[in-house]
């Protein structure tokens, strides 16, 4: 009986350690296949650009700085063919809220009071929202790519970006990352309920790098009570000399009634 024991368990042992042996050999091939996978997708070019973006976050916006911007609004009421046009440089005050010294403006004054102002106060409404509540980041959105598309000079990675919580400031829409660098080329979505505004906005915000430097054109769309839809094209552009508000001086002329400003430290500007 001892003897038939001691053959079993060398038996046994082996078994075991063949076993062993076996599973060691499933797992490493899992563990490679699946480190090989992650190592593809990061290396991925929409993967790298997508983290080229998120490193960008971390940089100044050259439109939000200390830099005087000059900032050229275009105002109209589609509905009854009225138009306006006001030139600013916007400046940051001490409070650290932006303020507003025209340097002309022209045309309707409904176009002015009713549309102008209220971008005025949307953007004084948005302010009041601390940055990092509506950056366009992994922390306030979900982020899904939809594909490539040319530019022009270039291509693109299109992102849906849906917002994680129901915040003010948040919206649904889209992105663009640029393909080689990670740079916000595009981003189009939808506010709803804008106090500001008393309606929904839609808007398409494009950067752009032209001859004269770095641009921010910005398309929006809105209701006003009684006037029906009205649309306002937004250019910022970086005053790299006081010389270099004459790419906007057209609207020179006052020709509009008195505006009702908001409190955004918007004033005359005397050259």
């Amino acid at each position: 009986m001892f003897k038939r024991s001691s053959l079993r368990i060398p038996r046994l042992t082996a078994r075991i350690y063949s076993w062993g042996r076996a599973v060691l050999v499933v797992f490493m091939i899992q563990h490679l296949a699946g480190s090989d996978l992650i190592a593809r997708s990061q290396s991925r070019p929409d993967s790298v650009a997508f983290a080229r973006y998120i490193a960008s976050l971390e940089q100044p916006d050259p439109l939000t700085g200390v830099v005087p911007i000059a900032v050229l609004i275009e105002a109209s009421l589609p509905r009854f063919y009225k138009d306006a046009q006001l030139l600013a440089i916007r400046r940051m005050g001490e409070n650290e809220r932006s303020e507003y010294l025209i340097a002309g403006l022209v045309g309707d004054g409904a176009a002015l009071d009713e549309v102008t102002m209220r971008y005025f106060a949307l953007q004084e409404e948005i302010e009041k929202l601390p940055s990092s509540s509506i950056q366009i980041s992994p922390e306030n959105y979900k982020f899904r790519l939809r594909g490539e598309v040319k530019t022009g000079i270039g291509s693109a990675y299109v992102y849906d970006i849906t917002p994680r919580k129901r915040r003010r400031g948040l919206f649904k829409g889209q992105i663009w990352i640029e393909a080689g660098t990670g740079s916000e080329v595009l981003t189009s979505g939808h506010l709803e309920g804008v106090p500001s505004i008393g309606s929904s906005v839609d808007f398409v915000r494009e950067t752009k790098l032209d001859g004269a430097g770095y641009a921010r054109v910005t398309h929006l769309s809105f209701t006003v009570p009684l006037l029906g839809r009205s649309e306002l094209v937004v250019t910022e552009r970086p005053l790299r000399s006081q010389d270099d508000i004459q790419m906007f001086q057209e609207p020179s002329k006052h020709e509009s009634s008195a505006l009702n400003l908001p409190n955004v430290g918007l004033r005359e500007h005397h050259n």
